[in-house]
C-alpha cells in the first residue's frame, strides 16, 4: 500500500483506535516513508529530506510508546514475581533496543537531542533496577544474536554528549578496536587524526554480516554510527573532516541543518487517542 494510502486508512480508523496497534503501524507509516527518502535520496530527487525526517518522527513515537509499555509491565507483573512475557522472548526487546537505538541516531543526527536523549533514558532505565533483564548482556546467552557494538557506542557517544556518568560496559562492548578508539579521541583537536579510525568504521559499516548492526537492509546507506559522532563534535564547536568514502558519498552521509521536529495531524491525532489509554506516554 502506498504510504499517503497507508496514512489515509490509518487516520479513518484512529478513533476506534487501541494501544495494542499503534506501535506496528507508526513503525510501518515511518519505514514506508523512510524507504521512500532513501530511494529519492540515492536518485537526486528533492524533497527527500521531508520524507526523512517524518520517518524519524514516527519512529521515534513508535520507540516511545513501546518502551513505555514494557515499562508499564514492569510496574504491573514484574514486581510480583510473574515471568517476563513483555515481548515474549528476549531476543523479541533485543529486536526492539536495536531499532530503539537506531532511531537514537537518526533523532541525534538530526538536531533532535531531546528525543535522542528521551529515548537513550528509556533505554538505560530497566538496566538501573535490581532483577531486571540486563539488556545489554544478552548477547552472552545462545538465545541472542551477536552483539551490536556500534548500536552501543552510539549510546555511550549520547552518554558523553549529556555529561552522564558513565555505565559499567557489558564485556563485549569494548571488542572492537576502531569503537574503543573512537570514545578516546572523538573530541581531538585535529580532525585527521580521526581519518584513519572513521574510514575503518565505513568499511566495518559496508559489513553488514559481521554484526547485527544494520536491522534493515535500507540500514546499509544510512553510517549512523560515523554521523552520530560527527554530530557531537558539531555540538561541541570541534572541526569535522570530509571522509572520503562511498558510505558517505550520498546526502545520506552528510549532516545538514537541523530541522524543526515534525509532526503532522495523523501523527497528532494516534497519539492523542494512545495518550487516553495511557497519559504516561
Amino acid at each position: 500500500m502506498p504510504p499517503e494510502a497507508q496514512n489515509n486508512a490509518l487516520l479513518a480508523a484512529f478513533n476506534k483506535y487501541d494501544l495494542v496497534r499503534v506501535v506496528p503501524d507508526l513503525w510501518q507509516v515511518g519505514l514506508a516513508h523512510r524507504r521512500r527518502a532513501i530511494r529519492a535520496a540515492l536518485n537526486g530527487g528533492k524533497g527527500w529530506d521531508s520524507g526523512w525526517d517524518r520517518a524519524v518522527a514516527y519512529h521515534y513515537w513508535s520507540r516511545r510508546v513501546s518502551l513505555a509499555e514494557q515499562h508499564a509491565y514492569y510496574d504491573k507483573d514484574y514486581r510480583k514475581g510473574n515471568t517476563y512475557m513483555g515481548l515474549g522472548s528476549d531476543y523479541a526487546l533485543f529486536r526492539l533496543l536495536s531499532a530503539t537505538v537506531r532511531t537514537v541516531a537518526e533523532c541525534f543526527v538530526l538536531g533532535w537531542l531531546d528525543w535522542a536523549r528521551d529515548l537513550v533514558e528509556r533505554v538505560y532505565w530497566p538496566a538501573r533496577i535490581e532483577g531486571w533483564p540486563q539488556i545489554w548482556r544478552w548477547a552472552e546467552d545462545s538465545s541472542v544474536p551477536e552483539p551490536c557494538r556500534a548500536k552501543y557506542f552510539v549510546l555511550r557517544l549520547v552518554q558523553e554528549q549529556q555529561g552522564w556518568p558513565k555505565c559499567e560496559p557489558p564485556p563485549w562492548a569494548e571488542a572492537e578496536p576502531l569503537f574503543v578508539a573512537l570514545l578516546k579521541e572523538w573530541n581531538a583537536p585535529d580532525p585527521q587524526r580521526l581519518a584513519p579510525i572513521l574510514l575503518g568504521v565505513c568499511d566495518r559499516h559496508t559489513r553488514p554480516g559481521e554484526s547485527n548492526d544494520l536491522l534493515d537492509v535500507e540500514d546499509f546507506y544510512f553510517p549512523f554510527e560515523v554521523l552520530t559522532l560527527l554530530k557531537l563534535r558539531e555540538l561541541h564547536g570541534l572541526q569535522n573532516l570530509e571522509i572520503d568514502h562511498l558510505v558517505m558519498d550520498t546526502p545520506l552521509g552528510k549532516l545538514r541543518p537541523s530541522p524543526p521536529l515534525y509532526t503532522d495531524p495523523l501523527l497528532e491525532g494516534v497519539l492523542k487517542r494512545a495518550m487516553s489509554e495511557n497519559p504516561a506516554l
